[in-house]
């Protein structure tokens, strides 16, 4: 229901925005605070997840090591792995924009834009990240658990990132 509702009242003849208008979107501080909090985030969780695990190897686990493992792993992947939405959402309205106008001529070519092949290598990368981690967290835990831990939080926090970057 709400994706209908928001399709209704969403633009659909407006101007996809231009590649600089993509840059500028990077100036947004709430964006760069973002970015700044999931790689602090990040490294503390990282931390802590292989604080867990060296206890776990030398056979004195901490307590709830068996929940704390898992989730650390998966709340880690999931906050670089989000990114990747939004360097596709950035390449989709890229070639969305190109190809309303066939012609390279009348408007910015994507293929001559250096922005799209930032877009592209580092959704390559941020995307191989999520599915290594992705495949190592179904040998290391229990699918039935991190399947849906994994999902949950690649959800919440594409929506976050992709929310914040694009003022949606």
């Amino acid at each position: 229901l709400v994706v209908v509702v928001m399709a209704a009242i969403a633009k659909a003849d407006s101007e996809p925005p231009t590649s600089s208008e993509l840059i500028e979107l990077y100036d947004n501080s709430a964006y760069i605070g973002y970015l700044v909090v999931i790689v602090i985030g990040g490294v503390l969780i990282q931390m802590t997840h292989l604080h867990y695990q060296k206890k776990m190897n030398e056979d004195t686990p901490l307590p709830h090591s068996h929940l704390v493992l898992p989730i650390t792993y998966a709340v880690f992947s999931a906050l670089f792995g989000t990114l990747s939405v939004v360097f596709a959402k950035c390449l989709a309205i890229l070639l969305e924009r190109h190809t309303k106008s066939c012609e390279c001529l009348k408007r910015e070519c994507m293929y001559e834009d250096f922005f799209a092949y930032v877009c592209l290598v580092a959704w390559i990368c941020l995307v191989g990240v999520w599915l290594f981690r992705l495949n190592e967290a179904l040998s290391k835990y229990n699918p039935l658990f991190i399947i849906p831990l994994l999902q949950v939080n690649f959800i919440f926090f594409a929506m976050i990132s992709g929310g914040i970057y694009f003022n949606e």
